[in-house]
């Protein structure tokens, strides 16, 4: 198998496309069916299957067992040769000691039956499984110790089946080209040879036969071949495994990327299921998966491999997997490398960011630092603006009361000058009468009446009382509660008494000063008294009062004013 490994990489690197256009939509087309999530579904079974590994071998343990079993209790050489053959059948690919044991033993039980054609069969036998597990001395030794032209039949064949097998191997893994060569040269001839040997419907032959036509770079033709060898081949046979393994081979060269890994898995899924130690295909497996860059899978699995192969005891797969996990360990240094570069990228970036941040914070900081000055500034500003507006807001209402000191004082004159004008025109009214009747009594001569007209106090009284009239009416209209508001500033046994329509002469006299007359002259020529009577009037009143006395007045004048 690692031969055809050798082959399949030495051959196709070299490849040029020649597949025809049928056979590439045909690839196209079964590759598109099986679809990349059925290869996906595929690793998950391997790992499946590596996950039950434990139960596949208990399955060949118990075979191995059986067989033992039977083995000791063979009655004859015959049937003791028969059962170590079929140990050997199951160590073969399983446990190589073992299976060189069995060999050897099947030698002597030959050898003891005098079954020369078994025994030259079983040191062919033998001779391939040295060379499977790198034992290449060996397997010349048995080889040369046997002469070609004595052999027949089956253990001809086996002779150049093993010979082919050996010198295929030594090529595969010698370094000089021209031994390479040589070697080669040695396993084609042994090849034909075989071949001319062989049945040419035996799975062997169409295996050589299809490694020609790979080797030819004709994929229909080899396809064709392991087509007749796939048939009548369970998924659980291990030549399933094998067959399998070659038509990976032949997608490989038609570069049918999807259907080729298809196959491997096949190949690897087998391998495991019947508990085969000696993992090729699950090495070849692991090179596709650290190439798609799937190196877990590929660690995990050539882990596996790996002790499959210390089970196995093979030199040579030994040292296949530790050149495979050379490899992968290059890809994780790569890796690592790769990851410390960005790591120290990310350090240096998230370290231009820190500064950048802590520039910012220090930004921040000051614009805080003056936005906290600001804002006590503006505070300050914000109470010297309230207790500006406060200001204003006295201003206001002082504004307001001199207002309503105006409105009151307009209304007053407003009521007053009506008043006024009516007075004025009543009294002109009546002197004009008075006139005319001066006039009248004059030419008629009447004087002694006219004289005694013009004597009468009583129309002078009574003007006198209509004008007070006026007074307290206009003024109660003006200040209805002044009355109670006056009696509130003197003391209950000070108080005046009240009407609704008169007023007494005090409060006359207080009416005039609220009226902002506080002459004491002006106030006794309105209410014909004396000046002395007026002030006596004042003084009387303010010594009754509640509060201080100079204050009365003041006091007063504030009567009926909007608070």
């Amino acid at each position: 198998m690692r031969r055809i490994v050798y082959l399949c990489h030495q051959k196709i690197a070299k490849m040029k496309k020649t597949a025809c256009t049928f056979l590439l939509l045909t690839m196209a087309l079964h590759a598109a069916a099986m679809g990349w999530n059925q290869l996906d579904s595929l690793y998950r079974c391997i790992d499946n299957a590596i996950g039950r590994s434990a139960e596949f071998i208990a399955v060949r343990e118990a075979r191995i067992g059986n067989l033992r079993a039977k083995l000791s209790k063979a009655a004859d050489d015959r049937g003791r040769l028969d059962c170590t053959l079929r140990l050997y059948e199951e160590y073969k690919s399983y446990q190589n000691d073992s299976a060189v044991a069995y060999l050897t033993n099947a030698i002597s039980l030959a050898v003891s039956l005098k079954d020369g054609d078994m025994a030259d069969c079983c040191r062919s036998l033998l001779a391939f499984q040295y060379s499977s597990s790198g034992m290449y001395t060996e397997a010349f030794t048995m080889l040369d110790a046997q002469k070609a032209s004595r052999l027949h039949g089956k253990a001809r064949s086996q002779y150049y089946i093993s010979l082919t097998h050996l010198y295929g191997e030594v090529a595969y893994y010698t370094s000089p080209p021209s031994l390479q060569r040589r070697f080669q040269a040695r396993a084609d001839s042994c090849r034909r040879r075989l071949l001319q040997v062989l049945g040419p419907e035996e799975d062997i032959a169409l295996q050589y036969r299809e490694m020609e036509y790979y080797n030819k770079k004709n994929f229909a033709k080899a396809l064709e071949i392991n087509n007749r060898r796939m048939k009548g081949l369970r998924p659980d046979d291990h030549q399933y495994a094998v067959v399998a393994f070659y038509r990976y081979l032949d997608y490989y060269l038609a570069k049918d990327t999807l259907t080729m890994k298809y196959w491997l898995t096949q190949s690897v899924l087998n391998d495991v299921r019947n508990a085969v130690m000696d993992q090729g295909a699950m090495w070849e497996l692991t090179h596709f998966l650290i190439d798609g860059g799937d190196v877990e899978r590929a660690y995990r699995y050539i882990g596996f491999a790996t002790d499959c192969a210390n089970r196995f005891n093979s030199r040579m797969r030994n040292w296949q997997i530790t050149s495979t996990l050379a490899r992968i360990n290059k890809v994780y240094e790569q890796r690592q490398k790769e990851t410390n570069t960005r790591l120290r990228e990310l350090v240096g970036g998230i370290s231009l960011l820190s500064l950048l941040l802590l520039a910012m914070i220090f930004y921040s900081h000051r614009q805080h630092k003056q936005l906290a000055v600001a804002q006590k500034q503006l505070k300050q500003k914000n109470h010297e603006l309230i207790a500006s507006n406060e200001q204003l807001s006295d201003v206001v209402r002082q504004l307001n009361k001199t207002v309503k000191l105006l409105d009151d004082s307009n209304k007053v004159k407003e009521e007053y000058v009506g008043r006024s004008l009516y007075m004025c025109s009543v009294y002109i009214g009546r002197m004009a009468s008075f006139r005319k009747q001066v006039i009248k009594r004059l030419k008629t001569r009447q004087y002694d009446t006219l004289y005694q007209d013009t004597r009468k106090q009583d129309d002078d009284e009574k003007e006198a009382e209509e004008l007070y009239q006026n007074f307290d009416s206009a003024f109660l209209h003006l200040y209805p509660n002044f009355v109670e508001e006056f009696n509130r500033l003197l003391r209950p046994e000070e108080r005046l008494p009240s009407s609704s329509t008169n007023l007494t002469t005090p409060l006359r006299i207080f009416a005039l000063i609220r009226l902002g007359i506080d002459d004491s002259g002006k106030i006794a020529e309105f209410l014909h008294y004396s000046v002395n009577t007026i002030y006596n009037y004042r003084a009387r009143i303010k010594n009754g009062a509640l509060g201080e006395r100079e204050l009365f007045e003041e006091q007063v004048k504030k009567i009926g004013m909007a608070k």
